[in-house]
């Protein structure tokens, strides 16, 4: 009743009503339609931003193309032009011939701009282009059966094990060298003690003998005796002398007399004849006196002898009492020295002996048959060093009662001069029989340690020479540091002597703060070198074949975009290398047939990047034949008794057989790696897989791959944009309420700001390959 009432009432209150609903209502749909024209202005400016990006992306360079990456061609003020072309040909503009234009979106270039945010040169985005490409192209699967068959064979097993046989043959090593110098020591240190006791027999023999023979002569006499002896005589002397005086004077008068009385010869003829008679007398008497005097001269002689014999007898018997103490002390001494050594060369001895238990100890059923060689190494028991201290001692105690029965003995004659020259000569026996005895276990050791280092000296001639004739494969580049014809590629690639940075350089620290290191190369150049890196190759192969899926991608980008040794040999479809079918063209690239070597190893030339390679295939074949020759040895080899040195001379064989691997792997042949298992092969080319996950180094791999790039096609991927981000800005007229649209972007309802009473939309976008 009431509603039909007002709706026949007349007095204006309809018209009231109608104007009041009537006017939100169209306040409501201004505002509706300005939001939605906003709405719609957005949406189209963001699609006209992205297919002005999609247009920029479309401009990559062709020629990078051909590596599998992508980058946008030409100058920031090129792509920005194409930007803004695309972008004001999808956005709906006023037209002066429409009567009526819903939407007059008017792009605004001032506030529109193109921040580029990564390139190619950044490794990051490299190597996921790298990866995207090589999903689709690289066999993982070859290069992942190739690992598993390198597994399932034992080998990587086996590698560790080679290296753990050449650690504990160093051990054994550091513990031989030191026992057999103290086995030297303690053998120079007895023969100084036997050839002291030798030179103590000399010495006290002849001694013995001039005290024997002084004794002989002396006899009871002493000094005292021969001395009164001697004044006795000398009184009789000085007697007869007299007396001699006397009866020549008398023979004198006499004859001065019958001179006289010749005078008168026959008067005197009477008396001349008793005074001739008196003379003849008197002469005899002077001819017995001469010759008693001669007597006692004699006597006085002998006796003067006597004298002296009995002093030099004393004097050498106490002089000779005196030196026995020196030199038994000296003697002493030496046996002293001769202890300790022989001690020292004890202990090393049980050293070595519990060491080499312990090795063996360790061991399980699996372990090499070399290992065998442990029974060889020859430890000696302890009467080897117990014969040392109760020889020597016997010597030393027999000198000893010769000092004590020596200075008790005063007359070296009878009884004591026979037991003393008896002992003196067992002193002498003892000393020859332990010379003789342990002399001759001596020599056999000295032997033995000589043929070892003969054998070694061989056994490193002999890999010496494989080196030499491994150094000789290196075809065109030459050897080691001489002149090849790619020095200028290198030099752009590395730098030159004028400090000018190489590609490489430029795109490593484009990526890194640090400048790049020397990479690890295995230079085959010494036998000790080659050796140590067979057993560094053999542990670090062991380890590596876990986690390396990304590994195998990236490597093979290196491998099928880049030219090798043998790519040109290696046969594919019609005899064609599977080479000449990649966009890239690898055999045709400047740096020829050695791009991936380049790429593993980063030296600055042909040759040294060749040689590196060879260096650690070489390494690795030795590594191989190693296995095998540690797995069943020549019983030769093993009777040498030295770890080390049967690893050596298992190395030195090795280094033949891989030689002539090398010669085989470089013509592009099959090479199997283990004799026994004729299934598992490798190429030149699937060493340089496995290289490659054992150096692992991204960054270094990555910014050589780059600089090849650079090199190849001309292309500065510093200039090559993947990643960018574009924002632009338009303006759309606001029909009804300005105001109103203002609020809302306040609200954040919309996106719109105020510039010249238009509302200004901004979008942005990030777009990469």
């Amino acid at each position: 009743m009431k509603l039909k009432r007002f709706l026949r009432t007349s007095d204006g209150s309809v018209s009231v009503y109608l104007i009041v609903i009537i006017v939100p209502i169209f306040l409501f749909h201004a505002v509706l339609i300005d939001f939605v024209r906003v709405k719609l202005a957005e949406r189209e400016t963001e699609a006209a931003l992205w297919a002005a990006n999609r247009s920029m992306f479309s401009r990559f360079d062709r020629e990078l193309q051909s590596y599998g990456l992508f980058g946008i061609e030409g100058n920031e003020e090129e792509s920005r032009q194409v930007f803004q072309t695309v972008l004001d040909h999808n956005l709906t503009a006023s037209s002066e011939d429409s009567i009526f234009n819903y939407l007059d979106i008017r792009s605004e270039p001032e506030d529109s701009y193109i921040r580029p945010l990564f390139t190619l040169a950044n490794h990051v985005v490299f190597r996921q282009q790298m990866l995207e490409d090589m999903k689709y192209q690289a066999p993982i699967e070859f290069t992942m059966e190739l690992l598993d068959r390198f597994k399932n064979s034992g080998l990587t097993k086996q590698l560790a094990q080679a290296a753990k046989f050449h650690e504990h043959a160093n051990i054994l090593e550091e513990k031989i060298k030191p026992w057999n110098e103290a086995l030297e020591e303690a053998w120079e240190a007895a023969q100084d003690f036997i050839d002291r006791g030798k030179r103590l027999h000399l010495k006290y023999s002849g001694t013995l003998g001039e005290l024997h023979e002084r004794a002989d002569r002396i006899g009871l006499n002493t000094a005292d005796s021969v001395r009164h002896s001697i004044h006795e005589v000398e009184e009789g002397l000085e007697k007869a002398e007299e007396a001699l005086d006397s009866l020549q004077q008398s023979a004198d008068s006499l004859g001065s007399t019958i001179a006289l009385l010749l005078m008168n010869p026959e008067g005197n003829a009477e008396a001349i004849n008793s005074l001739y008679q008196s003379l003849q007398s008197t002469k005899i008497s002077i001819s017995e006196t001469q010759r008693q005097i001669s007597e006692f001269l004699q006597r006085k002689y002998e006796l003067e002898e006597l004298l002296k014999d009995i002093l030099a007898y004393t004097a050498l018997l106490a002089s000779s009492q005196a030196s026995l103490e020196e030199d038994y002390a000296g003697f002493a001494e030496q046996h002293e020295r001769l202890l300790e050594k022989v001690e020292n060369a004890r202990v090393l001895n049980e050293e070595l002996r519990a060491e080499k238990e312990k090795l063996k100890s360790s061991l399980d059923n699996d372990s090499f048959q070399g290992y065998d060689v442990l029974d060889k190494i020859p430890v000696y028991s302890l009467e080897y060093f117990s014969i040392y201290k109760t020889e020597s001692a016997k010597s030393l105690a027999q000198f000893s009662w010769l000092k004590e029965k020596w200075q008790s003995t005063v007359f070296f004659i009878g009884d004591d001069y026979g037991e003393i020259s008896r002992q003196l000569e067992k002193m002498q026996e003892l000393l020859v029989r332990f010379e003789s005895e342990q002399g001759e276990k001596e020599r056999e050791r000295q032997e033995r340690m000589n043929q070892l280092e003969v054998s070694d000296k061989e056994h490193k001639q002999k890999l010496g020479d494989a080196l030499k004739e491994l150094n000789s494969m290196l075809g065109q580049c030459g050897m080691w540091g001489s002149q090849d014809p790619y020095t200028a590629l290198y030099q752009r690639l590395e730098g030159d002597s004028n400090g000018n940075p190489g590609l490489y350089s430029k795109y490593y620290q484009y990526n890194s703060d640090q400048p790049p290191e020397m990479s690890e190369v295995y230079a085959a150049d010494r036998p000790d070198q080659a050796i140590k890196q067979a057993v560094s190759f053999s542990e670090r192969i062991s380890n590596v074949l876990t986690g390396i899926r990304d590994e195998i991608y990236m490597n093979e980008y290196a491998l099928t975009k880049f030219s090798y040794r043998t790519a040109k040999l290696e046969a594919g479809k019609g005899g064609v290398p599977p080479a000449s079918h990649v966009p890239s063209k690898p055999l045709d690239h400047p740096l020829a047939d050695q791009e991936a070597e380049y790429i593993l190893y980063g030296m600055n030339s042909c040759a040294s990047n060749y040689s590196a390679a060879y260096g650690e295939m070489f390494v690795f074949f030795m590594a191989v034949h190693i296995v095998e020759g540690l797995m069943d040895p020549k019983k030769s080899v093993l009777n040498i008794g030295s770890p080390l040195l049967l690893f050596t001379v298992v190395a030195a064989q090795a280094a033949i057989e891989a030689v002539q691997d090398m010669q085989k792997l470089v013509k592009g042949e099959a090479v199997p790696v283990l004799k026994k298992v004729k299934s598992l092969t490798v190429y030149y080319k699937d060493l340089l897989r496995l290289f490659m996950l054992l150096h692992s180094n991204d960054s270094k791999m990555m910014s050589r791959m780059q600089a090849l790039i650079e090199l190849n096609t001309g292309k500065d991927l510093t200039e090559r944009t993947t990643y960018l981000q574009a924002t632009t800005s338009s303006t759309v007229r606001i029909w009804f309420m300005p105001a109103a649209m203002r609020l809302m972007s306040d609200l954040g309802l919309l996106d719109c700001g105020n510039k010249n009473n238009r509302c200004q939309i901004t979008k942005t976008a990030v777009m990469s390959y």
